[in-house]
């Protein structure tokens, strides 16, 4: 997480403040984003297996650029950052739940991040 969180990191951009537990915090804006300017969106991360789900539909509907953009849950960032050696395994499953636990994810939607896992991660339920 320490990477992600790097001010110069090349591999993230920060389009905003986020708010935690605010209904549609960033769906609303990131949806006008998408609709209007496909070809910059490259990833989009949500916790909202439903607006992952809408997302999909509209990038779907969108077409052309649009179809390039990767939309998953935010684990997905930890899983590149494996692939390119930047953590083990055992590091990739801890940085996951700790991000599952600290957004209240864990009670409810652990299967979800355990079913897309690349690896096998014992602290899912």
């Amino acid at each position: 997480m320490k990477l992600l969180r790097e001010n110069n990191n090349p591999h993230t951009k920060n389009a905003g403040k986020y708010k935690p537990y605010v209904d549609d915090q960033g769906e609303e804006s990131l949806e006008w984003l998408f609709e209007n300017n496909a070809s910059i969106v490259k990833y989009v991360l949500l916790f909202d297996t439903d607006a992952i789900q809408s997302f999909e539909d509209l990038k779907h509907d969108l077409g052309g650029d649009a179809l390039n953009t990767r939309i998953s849950l935010p684990n997905f960032a930890f899983e590149q950052l494996r692939q390119n050696g930047h953590l083990t395994d055992d590091e990739y499953c801890k940085a996951t739940y700790q991000m599952a636990v600290e957004e209240g994810w864990m009670a409810y939607h652990a299967k979800e991040f355990a079913k897309i896992s690349p690896v096998e991660c014992d602290r899912f339920p």
